[in-house]
């Protein structure tokens, strides 16, 4: 067993489950821990996608739940739990249980493939429990899940840890020592992080997979099909033919006919966790990652599935995307169509270590304590970080999805199943957790040997949306679950009671112009004001021929400014007036045809910029400006030095129109703006109206006195940031008729003058330096005197 674990292994993972096709479908299960972690994602109205993707970003990490706080009325399974008593239980000490060192049975992974390799050396394991020898120990595994380090073997002959994931795997020899080790590990780690391995049958669990076989889906009572020759903004409909009418009814056909007249650079990766992948049918040519799917049932590199759920599944996402969406198989069920928790989760977690752009989980594990269920978190975490988005089935037991795991996840997207005329599936289950619906009834795709087969449930509908988030991956590589979320819900139809439901969630996701909306769509980039006008700014858009400018004035409705040139990324409106808030947005035209547009556009108040002048003075430097009518404030900004970006170091009323910077250093330039804000608005940031200084202390003279009958001398603090001095001496403390003496160098801070005797002279002192043509001056000093002696 550790030879093979020996073997070169790359990556991360592990943790995982199963619900399926058909609507009578119950699979109980052991307690498994605590609550999942609920997200809130702040609801926002379902607008066009070029708003939403205005303002989300890769940076937005978005938790998913709906908001809708309906109570949920039906009654949910009544809720059982076994209870262990100190009488029941023996519990034992580390010390008792542990007979072998876990130096000798611990294997630190590199990714859970090691974990498919253990399952599989123990597949008699499996066997007996289908025999009908099975207990709750069978499996003789534990899952446990800790940052701790595990420092005792618990009798375990094999342990895996998965660092990555903190997660143990611990296999046994007999359902004894299983049973011992769950105990005091349940008692040291609490219910939270112990589990133990169960066997998931996918026979119970997917249902009767040829039922709906053949059965012809008719269009002409379903409605917003893809029916005619052009759609409103005149982009041609579809030239491929899909197998599943699901794809077609989402608009997907029309994305994947028109993918070729697109750029894309960017490849996307599919996870499918299921009973792997049968790649004869044709429409897996060229599109599964053979190099990278594996068999987490036995530990191989056969990912050939031999049931053929995870064969329709992956089909019906090759079906809707183009060549550019590739299936990474994971399959985690045995040739006889069992697979464990500790399968389902090595196979997740392996998905999320590949990087896979997308998860499709058409399996879930329903039970009256799901809420409680936690050994998928640490995967489902992981992926959330790093913008992996996970969708799954809600379930085909028509009860409330906060029974169903991981679909009552907040971390990801939970597909509910609708019928070919957008009824909700007699099946499917509800709740708060349901974020979108789609097709799941009658769904034909490709199946075991090249064939093709028409299944029903939410496992068939949650492809459906995971092809539609492998399209905004396709957009957007770095989109992150807020971003996908929010993209999916501004092209759902509302289906149901208006607004989201617990049948429908938001309804289901028609992307018919997901593209033209994508590649027509001109994005604002920002908008500035100088003395000159208003600029607006713009990304180019592929095709475009020309662009049309529209502005609107305070609260007026959007007028038609000006049209300019296909090169153009921005205009500059010079006929703005002051004190009137100005909004832009601009549309391109792609083939002849109006492309679509930022709605709210970007806004600007027409404030100007004042001019500012500076100097030094004794405490700082004073920056003053004149006032300009119909402002707050003002904002002073400043760049010291060689710095490139403004900092803002301080803020007046209107009121006044001059502020003094304290926090300044002697033989320092610096560069002031000041900003007249009028609320959230602000004038520009031209440089012809910034102001430079060079910072020159206060020169204090510290002596004046007679140095000889006609000749007084002068003493001052010297500097070595200047170029030399200027002392001012006059007979009058107006300094009228002053005379002016220039010293060159840094001297050595003195000066003998000659003044007429008999009379009080007053004196002071300043330094100056040239700095690229420019001489800057200190504030003059202090005023000394002195009585020339006659």
């Amino acid at each position: 067993m550790r030879k093979k674990f020996l073997k070169a292994i790359s990556l991360v993972a592990a943790s995982a489950m199963v619900v399926g096709m058909t609507a009578d479908v119950r699979v109980s299960a052991n307690p498994a821990g605590d609550s999942t972690d609920a997200l809130t994602t702040e609801e926002t109205s379902a607008e066009p996608v070029e708003d939403v993707t205005e303002e989300a970003t890769s940076e937005d990490n978005t938790e998913v739940t709906t908001e809708e706080e309906t109570e949920v009325t039906t009654e949910a399974p009544e809720e059982t739990t076994e209870v262990v008593t100190e009488e029941d239980t023996e519990v034992t000490t580390e010390e008792e249980q542990s007979t072998t060192s876990i130096e000798s049975v611990l294997y630190e992974a590199k990714d859970s493939r090691a974990v498919g390799e253990l399952i599989g050396e123990h597949k008699d394991d499996i066997d007996s429990y289908v025999e009908g020898k099975a207990s709750k120990y069978s499996l003789k595994r534990l899952m446990l899940f800790t940052s701790d380090k595990l420092k005792e073997s618990y009798n375990a002959t094999d342990i895996i840890h998965i660092g990555d994931y903190e997660e143990y795997v611990l296999q046994f020899e007999t359902e004894e020592d299983t049973e011992a080790a769950y105990n005091s590990l349940l008692a040291k780690y609490g219910k939270d992080s112990v589990f133990i391995d169960q066997v998931l049958d996918a026979d119970s669990l997917f249902g009767d997979q040829t039922y709906a076989a053949s059965v012809e889906v008719k269009f002409t009572n379903a409605y917003s099909l893809n029916d005619t020759v052009l759609n409103q903004n005149g982009v041609s409909y579809s030239s491929y033919t899909p197998i599943s009418w699901g794809v077609k009814d989402m608009g997907m056909d029309v994305l994947k006919s028109d993918f070729n007249n697109h750029n894309f650079t960017n490849s996307v990766r599919v996870a499918v966790v299921d009973t792997g992948l049968d790649d004869s049918h044709y429409i897996f040519n060229g599109r599964v990652d053979v190099d990278h799917s594996y068999n987490f049932a036995d530990g191989s590199w056969n990912y050939t599935d031999e049931n053929g759920h995870g064969t329709h599944v992956a089909g019906t996402i090759c079906d809707a995307t183009p060549s550019n969406v590739y299936i990474l198989a994971c399959r985690a069920f045995d040739s006889d169509g069992y697979a464990t928790d500790t399968s389902l989760a090595a196979a997740m977690q392996y998905a999320v270590s590949q990087k896979a752009d997308v998860i499709n989980c058409s399996f879930g594990k329903e039970s009256a304590d799901a809420e409680s269920f936690t050994y998928l978190n640490t995967a489902i975490n992981a992926a959330y970080k790093q913008n992996t988005i996970i969708c799954v089935a809600s379930g085909n037991s028509t009860i409330d999805v906060r029974y169903a795991y991981p679909a009552n996840n907040g971390k990801v997207i939970t597909v509910a199943s609708i019928d070919e005329y957008h009824n909700t599936s007699y099946f499917s289950n509800y709740g708060k957790s349901v974020n979108f619906s789609a097709p799941g009834e009658n769904i034909r795709a490709a199946f075991l040997n090249g064939r093709e087969e028409s299944l029903n449930g939410t496992s068939m509908a949650t492809p459906h949306i995971s092809a539609a988030c492998a399209y905004i991956k396709m957009v957007n590589k770095n989109g992150n679950l807020g971003y996908v979320y929010n993209t999916l819900k501004s092209y759902a139809k509302d289906l149901g009671p208006k607004g989201w439901d617990e049948d429908y969630g938001y309804g289901y996701v028609d992307l018919t112009n997901y593209f033209y909306d994508t590649f027509t769509y001109t994005k604002l980039k920002n908008i500035t004001q100088t003395s000159k006008g208003i600029y607006t700014y713009w990304y180019p858009v592929d095709g475009a021929t020309a662009y049309t400018v529209y502005r609107k004035v305070d609260n007026g409705s959007w007028k038609t400014f000006k049209t300019v040139s296909a090169n153009a990324t921005s205009f500059c409106d010079t006929t703005a007036s002051t004190q009137h808030v100005y909004s832009y947005t601009v549309r391109a035209h792609v083939n002849g045809k109006q492309g679509t547009y930022n709605k709210t556009g970007l806004s600007i108040k027409r404030i100007g910029q004042p001019a500012t002048k500076t100097y030094n003075w004794s405490n700082g430097i004073s920056v003053e400006w004149g006032k300009v009518a119909g402002v707050t404030d003002y904002k002073i900004y400043r760049k010291a030095g060689s710095e490139t970006s403004w900092k803002l170091v301080g803020s007046v009323k209107s009121t006044s129109s001059r502020f003094v910077d304290t926090n300044v250093k002697e033989g320092t330039s610096y560069r002031y703006l000041v900003k007249a804000m009028s609320g959230s608005y602000s004038s520009g940031c031209e440089n012809n109206k910034t102001s430079v200084i060079y910072r020159l202390g206060y020169r204090y003279a510290g002596s004046f006195k007679n140095s000889m009958r006609g000749l007084l001398s002068i003493g001052w603090a010297r500097t070595a940031a200047c170029d030399g001095y200027q002392v001012m001496y006059a007979d009058n403390k107006n300094f009228t008729g002053a005379y002016t003496n220039t010293l060159k160098g840094n001297t050595n801070g003195s000066l003998n003058i000659s003044v007429g005797q008999g009379k009080t002279w007053y004196a002071k002192v300043r330094c100056y330096k040239k700095v690229n043509g420019v001489t800057y001056y200190s504030a003059w000093g202090n005023v000394v005197s002195c009585y020339a002696a006659k």
